[in-house]
């Protein structure tokens, strides 16, 4: 469901993603304005950008999943790579191009 609340454009899309023989939880809110893909630290899942989700989609596609093993998508049954699976995300939601941020020490 999509709708402007004051200055946000609120469209959240909750789904599975398919990654090789796993799936990856992902959330976009799609919308306008440039993809900003949130990529969480090896301690936490992507509820790590609850506090400043708000803020970011009144200017971005905002697009954030959890890792194989965290949050909500399973653990992985066979090798993968966080670039293999970041590249499905973004094949999935049909995104070109995209901003990355990331938490993480020495990042």
């Amino acid at each position: 469901m999509s709708r402007i609340i004051g200055n946000r454009y609120v469209c959240r899309m909750e789904t599975f993603v398919r990654a090789g023989a796993d799936e990856i939880w992902a959330e976009d809110t799609g919308g306008p304005g440039p993809a900003l893909v949130l990529l969480h630290s090896g301690v936490a899942d992507s509820r790590l950008w609850d506090p400043v989700w708000p803020d970011l989609t009144g200017k971005f596609r905002v697009i954030r999943y959890d890792c194989r093993g965290y949050g909500r998508s399973p653990a992985a049954t066979e090798k993968y790579t966080q670039l293999g699976d970041l590249l499905a995300v973004l094949d999935h939601f049909d995104v070109a191009r995209a901003h990355l941020v990331s938490c993480a020490l020495n990042s």
